[in-house]
C-alpha cells in the first residue's frame, strides 16, 4: 500500500495537471506545485515536474525565479532541449546575454532543426554581442524553415546589414514590412538599412529574442492562422479577442492557438477541445499555449459566458 505522502503527492500532481490543462489562475497552479516541492524528494520525478512547470509559469513576470526552477530541472535532465531554451529566454530577459547564448547553443545541439532556437541564438549573437558572422548561419537556418515569419526575416536582414550586404538586407527588410505592415520596428529596420536617420530612442532591433513581442506586429499573421483553422462564429469571436488584445510575448502560432482555445471556451455551447489538441494543430507546445492563454484571459478579464466577445 502506498505511503500517505506518496498518495498525497499523486493527488497533488493530478490536481496540478488538471489546473494546467484548464488554464486556471496562476496562484492556484503555483500553490499546488509549491506544495509538491514541500513534500517531494528533491530529485524525484514529481519534483522535476513541479520545477519545470513553475519555471514556465513565472518566466515572463519573474525570470530570475523561473531560472532557479529551470536549473533544478537541468540538474537531472540536461538533454531536455525545451528546458535549455526556456533557460536561454529567462537569461535573455534578465540581460544575461552570454548565459542566454550558452543555453541556446545547448538547445540547438540537442534539436538543430528547431527554427526558434536557431533564431534566438542568432539574434542574440548579432544584436547583443555584435557577432553577425557567427550569427548568420543560425539565422539562415531559421529562415530556411520559416521563410514567411516576419521576425525571423527581420532578424536575418539586420544581420546581413551588419555584414555589409545592404541590398540583400534591404530586400529582406522590405519583405518583413510586407509580412507585418503594422510593425513599427520592421519599418524602422528598413529605414535604417536605407540610410534614413532615426530618432535617438529608436533601435532597429533590440536584444530580446522573443518572437512577436507586440500584437500589432502579429495581427495579420495571427489572423491568417486563425482563418485557416476556424470558421463561423468561433472565428469571429477569436478575431474580436485579437482586436482587444495588446502585447503578448509569444510567437504568432502560440497566440493564434491560445485565441483558438479561448474562443472555444467562450462558446455558449462549449466545444469539446483540449489544449493538447489545439497545440498539435498549430505545432506549438501545450505549455506555451497554456501560458499565452493565461495572459489573454487575465488581460481581457475573461469570464465564463463572457458576452463582450
Amino acid at each position: 500500500m502506498a505511503e500517505p505522502v506518496e498518495r498525497t503527492l499523486a493527488t497533488l500532481r493530478r490536481k496540478a495537471e488538471t489546473a494546467l490543462n484548464e488554464s486556471r489562475a496562476k496562484w492556484e497552479i503555483d500553490s499546488l506545485l509549491r506544495r509538491i516541492l514541500e513534500l517531494a524528494a528533491p530529485s524525484s520525478e514529481v519534483a522535476i515536474f513541479a520545477h519545470r512547470n513553475l519555471g514556465e509559469l513565472h518566466l515572463e513576470e519573474h525570470p530570475w525565479r523561473a531560472a532557479l526552477h529551470l536549473r533544478a530541472v537541468l540538474k537531472t535532465s540536461p538533454n531536455d532541449d525545451g528546458v535549455q531554451a526556456l533557460m536561454g529566454l529567462s537569461q535573455a530577459l534578465l540581460g544575461n546575454y552570454r548565459a542566454a547564448i550558452a543555453s541556446y547553443r545547448r538547445a540547438v545541439r540537442l534539436a538543430p532543426t528547431t527554427p526558434w532556437y536557431r533564431h534566438n541564438l542568432g539574434h542574440l549573437l548579432d544584436v547583443a554581442l555584435s557577432r553577425p558572422t557567427e550569427a548568420l548561419p543560425h539565422l539562415r537556418a531559421a529562415h530556411e524553415r520559416e521563410p514567411d515569419h516576419a521576425e525571423i526575416v527581420a532578424s536575418l536582414a539586420h544581420c546581413l546589414q551588419n555584414l555589409g550586404q545592404q541590398e540583400q538586407a534591404r530586400l529582406l527588410a522590405a519583405r518583413a514590412v510586407k509580412l507585418a505592415p503594422r510593425s513599427k520596428s520592421h519599418r524602422q529596420l528598413l529605414a535604417w538599412i536605407e540610410g534614413e536617420d532615426l530618432p535617438s530612442d529608436d533601435e532597429p532591433l533590440r536584444a530580446d529574442p522573443r518572437i512577436g513581442t507586440a500584437s500589432d506586429e502579429q495581427v495579420e499573421e495571427v489572423t491568417r492562422l486563425l482563418e485557416g483553422a476556424l470558421s463561423g462564429e468561433t472565428l469571429a469571436r477569436a478575431l474580436r479577442l485579437l482586436d482587444n488584445l495588446e502585447g503578448v510575448s509569444s510567437s504568432s502560432s502560440v497566440v493564434a492557438a491560445a485565441l483558438h482555445y479561448a474562443s472555444c471556451r467562450l462558446a455558449e455551447k462549449k466545444t469539446r477541445v483540449t489544449q493538447a489538441a489545439v497545440a498539435k494543430q498549430y505545432n506549438v507546445s501545450r505549455s506555451a499555449l497554456s501560458r499565452c492563454y493565461n495572459v489573454i484571459r487575465d488581460r481581457l478579464a475573461l469570464v465564463p459566458n463572457d458576452r463582450r466577445f
